[in-house]
Order: C-alpha cells, then structure tokens, then sequence
C-alpha cells in the first residue's frame, strides 16, 4: 500500500467515525425528546393517576407533594388536584388515601380494624401511662428539654423520653444555648403517621389526645389482653437511673 493509499484510508475511518458520533449524538438527542414527551403535561391524566398511585404504594412513608412533583415534572397545584382525584375513587373502600406527616399514604379502612388485627395476629404499639404522658408534654410543648418534661410530671422522665426516642415517636432537635446546653426534644413524623395526624396543627385538644389513646388501648386489651409497660415491665420512673438511661447522644 502506498502512501496515497493509505491517506485516503485514514480519512475514510475518521468519515464513518465521525458518522458513528453524529448518528450516536442524534439518537441520543432523540432518545432525551422521546423521554420529554412522555414526562409532565404531555401524559394523559390517567396515566399521571397511574404513576402517582404506584409511587404512593412502592414508598415506604407519605410522599410529600414536592416529591411527587419533582418525579412527574409537574407543579404541585396540578399534584394535588391528581391525588384528589384518587382520594375519591378509593373513598369508601377498604384501602384509602391519606394525607399523613406531610405527605400520602395508603391505610387500610379503619372500619375494617377488628377483622384485620383477628387475621393478622399482630398487636399494636402499647404505651403506658408514663410514656403517653411524656409523649404529650413534647407533643405540646415542643421543643421541649428533659428538665422542662420532668417539671411539669414531677418526676424522672429520662428513661420513659429513651423509650419514646428508640420508638422513633421523638426526635432531638438540637440543643439549647444555655449553661450544660440540654438536648431539645420533639415529635416525629412516626409519631404524626401513629396518630394519623396531617401536621402538628391538627393536634387534638390535650384531653381529646388522652382520651382517644385510652380508647385505643381499650380495643388493644381486649382484642390481645393486658401485659405490662413495654418499655421495661415496670415503670421506669421507680427504677434509679442506669447508663442506658442516659439521654440518647450522652452515651
């Protein structure tokens, strides 16, 4: 092969090479218009119904309107004017949508309770009367420091906010800027997804909050029986403070 030869071979690798680019670049770029056009108001209403009502199932906690929002490529008026549109065809079925904790969740119809928890086996989340108390101390007077909850019960709170914080039904916040600056507590979104609560802001009455709990327990006794505090078998403030009782970050 002379040298000719050989130029002329080059320029025609570097022809269909650049060919292969181009075509690669332009099925790329056909690829992205083909995956513009099936995202956001391009798609039927139905299938939006479709893909908001799969994402709610698949996510393991309410999926805020935000994020629904950002996957679909849609702003949030016309997300929640979707979810609505769900919200009625499950009404008055035996799964429903609910707004919970800032976000939307399937839950089973409450009507419907007394057949599951005889089927499932599956007892639900005790507190004792301890626990519930210092629940609603943080619950309404979040954010809230240890001292501040045992001021109000007048007694060793620590172990009881432990047990509440290894429910995952309290949170720290923080700590508070002054002298040992204590760690500030508050409510979860578990907490709001217990008491199937939107925000804080629909938090019942503080005697309306006892009484629903109490109730609830109620149900619990007489479907599964009577058993004793969860959190140790015993009433964690008669107990004297161990390590394990320390605050959740002091340990």
């Amino acid at each position: 092969m002379n040298v000719d030869d050989e130029n002329t071979t080059a320029e025609t690798e570097e022809t269909d090479e650049a060919e292969e680019t181009g075509e690669a670049e332009e099925t790329g770029e056909a690829k992205e218009a083909g995956e513009a056009e099936e995202t956001g108001e391009t798609l039927s209403e139905e299938v939006l119904l479709s893909r908001i009502e799969s994402l709610i199932f698949v996510y393991p906690e309410p999926i805020t309107v935000r994020r629904l929002a950002r996957i679909l490529s849609l702003n949030g008026k016309r997300i929640r004017e979707l979810v609505d549109i769900l919200k009625n065809r499950y009404k008055d079925r035996g799964i429903l949508l609910r707004e919970i904790s800032g976000g939307f969740q399937f839950h089973t119809n409450p009507e419907n309770a007394d057949v599951i928890r005889s089927a499932m086996k599956v007892k639900p989340m005790r507190l004792s009367r301890p626990a519930l108390e210092t629940l609603a101390i943080v619950a309404y007077r979040q954010p809230v420091t240890r001292a501040e909850v045992e001021e109000i019960r007048r007694v060793d709170s620590g172990g009881t906010l432990r047990f509440l914080f290894e429910k995952a039904l309290v949170r720290i916040l923080g700590r508070k800027e002054e002298p040992g600056r204590p760690i500030i507590y508050g409510t979860s979104a578990a907490f709001l997804e217990l008491f199937n609560l939107k925000s804080l802001n629909d938090l019942p009455s503080l005697h309306e909050f006892t009484e629903l709990w109490e109730e609830h327990q109620e149900i619990i006794d007489d479907d599964f029986g009577t058993e004793g505090d969860e959190e140790t078998g015993e009433n964690p403030e008669e107990n004297p403070m161990s390590e394990t009782d320390k605050e959740p970050d002091e340990q």
